[in-house]
C-alpha cells in the first residue's frame, strides 16, 4: 500500500535522461501513518566544454570553446509530510515545501495532524 501511495514522488523523480531522487520514511505507523522526506524531479542537462586544466565547465557560447559533452543538474527538491489512513489507503493530507528552506512540521495528534512552525501551531482536522 505505501509503495501505491509513494508512486506519485517517485513519478515526479524518474524518466528523462537526468533522473531526480526520491527518498521516504514512515515516522509513525497504524492507524494513521505518517510519511516523511523529500523528492526532486529530474533536473536538466546543460552541454559542457573544456575548461583551464582539463576541468568540464558549462559552455558560454565563444566560438573558441571545445564541446565536452553533457552534464545533469537537479531540480527543486520538495519535502514532503504524507498522512495515510491505514485501513483504507486513502492519503489524508499533503504537507508539500520547498526543501532547505525554514518549513512547518507535522506530527499526528488526537483528531488530525498538527502543524508547528511558520507562525503555525495548530491542528488540521483530518477527514
Amino acid at each position: 500500500m505505501l509503495r501505491g501511495v509513494l508512486g506519485y514522488a517517485i513519478l515526479l523523480a524518474s524518466g528523462g535522461r537526468c533522473p531526480g531522487t526520491v527518498s521516504y520514511d514512515v515516522v509513525e505507523p497504524m492507524p494513521r501513518i505518517l510519511v516523511r522526506g523529500s523528492d526532486m524531479y529530474e533536473g536538466g542537462y546543460t552541454f559542457m566544454c573544456e575548461g583551464k586544466d582539463g576541468e568540464r565547465i558549462e559552455c558560454t557560447g565563444a566560438d573558441t570553446e571545445v564541446a565536452a559533452g553533457t552534464a545533469c543538474f537537479g531540480g527543486t527538491p520538495t519535502r514532503r509530510e504524507i498522512v495515510i489512513d491505514a485501513a483504507t489507503g486513502k492519503v489524508l493530507l499533503v504537507l508539500a515545501q520547498p526543501d532547505g528552506e525554514s518549513a512547518a512540521k507535522g506530527s499526528l495528534a488526537p483528531g488530525g495532524v498538527k502543524l508547528v512552525g511558520l507562525g503555525c501551531d495548530r491542528v488540521q482536522p483530518l477527514e
